[in-house]
């Protein structure tokens, strides 16, 4: 979630939690059943898709960014927004699971750099193009 420190601080760790969940249910609802989906740290989500080619999964990960975008959720009557920052590669048989997690948070951080959509609530995104 980009920017989520910030959104904790702004709007409380509840919020966050409520952000947390929010994308939780989202992840599970936008993705294959076989798919595998974990959080992994803090506000870092994990997701192994399987049988997917890996030339559908960009195509894949701009369509679950714009719903995650797009979906706000409710908290303390309030509505908000959340920005994902995302990155992916093709699983190799001898990856392990740090080298995984490593390449695909540099992946992830090169991501956030060219594309910041932080987490809002109505308010502030009120004519943003995610909202």
């Amino acid at each position: 979630i980009n920017n989520f420190k910030q959104f904790n601080d702004q709007h409380s760790h509840a919020c966050g939690d409520a952000a947390l969940r929010h994308l939780a249910g989202l992840l599970r609802e936008s993705m294959h059943k076989e798919d595998f989906i974990a959080r992994i740290g803090g506000d870092e989500f994990a997701i192994i898709c399987y049988g997917t080619k890996p030339e559908e999964i960009a195509d894949k990960l701009v369509r679950l960014a714009e719903i995650i975008e797009t979906t706000l959720f409710e908290f303390d009557n309030k509505k908000f927004s959340i920005g994902i920052a995302y990155g992916s590669r093709k699983l190799e048989t001898n990856d392990t699971p740090e080298k995984l997690k490593h390449d695909i948070s540099i992946l992830m951080k090169e991501h956030k750099q060219s594309v910041k959509s932080p987490a809002k609530d109505e308010k502030e995104a009120q004519g943003s193009w995610w909202t």
